[in-house]
């Protein structure tokens, strides 16, 4: 379903708690199907240190089944770090809190993590990987600003994408698709079948499909 409308014009922010629950009802018409929902749209606005919000409680409504008994397995993207401060890892993701509603308790929040280290030194000599192989990725919100009655989050981390640090001036940039993962282009039938993709949208995506094939492995 989609949640976010044509260029130029905006939901209010006071309705995306509402937006989501009617776009989970738009799908469960057919209510014989078993479903991981799935979201990577968040917002920076609202964040307060982990506190509850509008729309991080509606999903948590939506997520236990508080409202109409019926439990949901909803995963959310973490939210992605300010890119223009990423060359300052990992202080720049310790500092960057996870996203609205990233901190709802019921819903599994989705950061990353990277393995993707292997850049061409010969196209850019010089350059070289922000993250460490095994660590977090530099896209990756957190919520070690948090107070503690709060949740931890992110839940779990996915395979995020890295990015490279600049030898000319210091900046981030993803520069090399080999740092970043690899997904079908909206554009398939124009002959852009393949384009690279990455931060914790990419890692929630990955969530999605690892829950799944667990749940159509063992479907009770």
């Amino acid at each position: 379903v989609k949640i976010i409308p044509a260029p130029g014009n905006h939901n209010d922010k006071r309705l995306y708690g509402a937006i989501t629950r009617e776009s989970i009802g738009r799908v469960e018409i057919d209510p014989n199907r078993k479903r991981v929902y799935c979201m990577a749209v968040t917002t920076p606005d609202g964040r307060d240190r982990g506190k509850p919000s509008s729309w991080s409680a509606t999903v948590d409504a939506l997520a236990s089944g508080y409202e109409d008994e019926q439990s949901r397995l909803i995963i959310l993207s973490a939210g992605n770090t300010d890119r223009a401060q990423r060359h300052r890892y990992p202080d720049s993701s310790l500092t960057d809190e996870v996203h609205d509603p990233g901190q709802a308790w019921n819903a599994l929040t989705v950061g990353g993590y990277t393995e993707k280290v292997e850049l061409d030194t010969t196209q850019y000599p010089g350059w070289h990987p922000i993250a460490p192989e095994g660590d977090l990725s530099p896209s990756s919100c957190t919520s070690m600003e948090w107070v503690k009655n709060w949740p931890i989050k992110p839940d779990i981390v996915m395979e995020a994408g890295n990015m490279a640090i600049s030898p000319h001036d210091g900046t981030a940039d993803y520069i090399d698709d080999a740092l970043q993962l690899l997904s079908t282009g909206h554009k398939f039938a124009m002959g852009k079948q393949l384009v690279s993709f990455g931060d914790t949208s990419a890692a929630a995506a990955l969530a999605a499909r690892l829950a799944a094939m667990v749940l159509g492995q063992y479907p009770d």
